[in-house]
């Protein structure tokens, strides 16, 4: 069970002069019911806040994600997966998920696990290959100006993109600091689209999570935007990014020792 949030608050991002503020809140319900594959549940919500847009604030209330992942170890130190991932966003000004809204992310895994070897070294290397089918622009009516801003409030986007991303952590006792690096490209430009690979979502994202007791976890990290331009249409990305949440974990099948 986890509680994930973000925050960020700056200027010049969506328009010309703006300020702009966002939270987001996740509530996250993974299960492992057999070895070797899990499911979770993912119910999100956001606000943003623009100082140019008509209502300053918009919200979304009520994403639902349902992911599914397997995996298996060819040798102890090599874990590969693959996982499936369906987003029902939330039909805007409604209580109803849009069915032509739906989206889905796939991904390739693997992860090399060098506390494993003869000589352990505490770091894990992980590499994904993703594919995001998108296809929020659905979510556009009449209604909704194609600004960035609302676009952007309203987690619309214009065009479905490969994800390649890879990533470092080192398990220490209490505390595994990690390192990610995350790169999106559309597979279609939009129309609007001037800036080329330099409009492109490119995340660097530092952090720690840190074991303070056998089952629970916090996590504090900070996205860095790389992404230098912004294009109508592809997810804009913020200079920073505040990353922070709490875990917990339950096993019922879990023995206990009675002294």
């Amino acid at each position: 069970l986890a509680v994930l949030n973000e925050f960020f608050s700056v200027s010049n991002f969506l328009a010309t002069g703006d300020s702009n503020k966002r939270f987001a809140g996740n509530l996250v319900l993974n299960v492992t019911p057999v070895e070797h594959f899990e499911t979770f549940l993912k119910l999100s919500m956001q606000s943003n806040e623009n100082s140019t847009s008509s209502p300053k604030l918009i919200q979304v209330l009520g994403d639902l994600a349902i992911g599914f992942k397997g995996y298996f170890a060819p040798i102890p130190a090599l874990t590969l997966g693959a996982s499936m991932q369906l987003r029902f966003l939330n039909s805007t000004g409604e209580a109803s998920f849009s069915g032509s809204a739906t989206s889905v992310l796939f991904h390739l895994l693997t992860t090399f696990d060098a506390t494993k070897l003869a000589r352990g070294f505490p770091l894990r290397t992980h590499f994904n290959f993703g594919f995001h089918l998108d296809n929020s622009d659905n979510l556009m009516t009449t209604q909704i100006s194609a600004s960035a801003v609302y676009r952007y409030a309203l987690r619309i986007n214009e065009t479905s993109r490969l994800i390649l991303a890879l990533g470092f952590d080192f398990p220490l006792p209490y505390v595994t600091p990690f390192l990610d690096w995350n790169f999106e490209i559309p597979v279609s430009l939009p129309r609007s689209n001037a800036n080329g690979a330099s409009a492109y979502p490119n995340l660097l994202t530092i952090g720690t999570r840190v074991h303070p007791w056998r089952d629970l976890g916090l996590f504090v990290g900070l996205d860095i935007g790389l992404t230098s331009a912004g294009t109508l249409g592809i997810p804009a990305v913020p200079a920073w990014n505040l990353l922070f949440g709490v875990t917990y974990n339950f096993d019922p099948g879990r023995s206990k020792v009675v002294e």
